[in-house]
């Protein structure tokens, strides 16, 4: 939850605090996100709060699609080196015959690259 702390010193000035909450992630917390205003502006709103709340849950969103992301590449290059083993041949392709990937026992029997 979005709350306004008591105004403190950043950088020698005086700032007001928003602590716009906390980032998750699966698997637990990730982090918090703050945002700091100087103390001669106006404190924040109540849409600042609301605002720094959206920004907030879009943050983990987005942390979280950058994981799944991370994920998934680890997960491909795992297969890709498991078919890479296969002592048999195995061209994947995609529906319009484009060789996205060859195995090594391809080299062995001459499979090439149609282009």
């Amino acid at each position: 939850m979005s709350e306004v702390r008591r105004p403190r010193r950043v950088a020698g000035r005086r700032v007001r605090a928003l602590d716009g909450g906390t980032t998750h992630r699966v698997g637990g917390l990730f982090g918090t996100i703050n945002f700091a205003r100087d103390d001669s502006r106006t404190p924040f709103s109540s849409a600042d709060l609301c605002a720094a709340g959206i920004v907030s849950e879009h943050l983990s969103l987005a942390i979280e699609r950058a994981h799944r992301f991370e994920q998934s590449t680890n997960r491909a290059g795992i297969l890709e080196n498991a078919i890479d083993r296969i002592p048999q041949a195995i061209v994947i392709a995609d529906l319009h015959g484009r060789i996205l990937f060859r195995n090594r026992a391809t080299r062995r029997v001459g499979c090439h690259d149609r282009r």
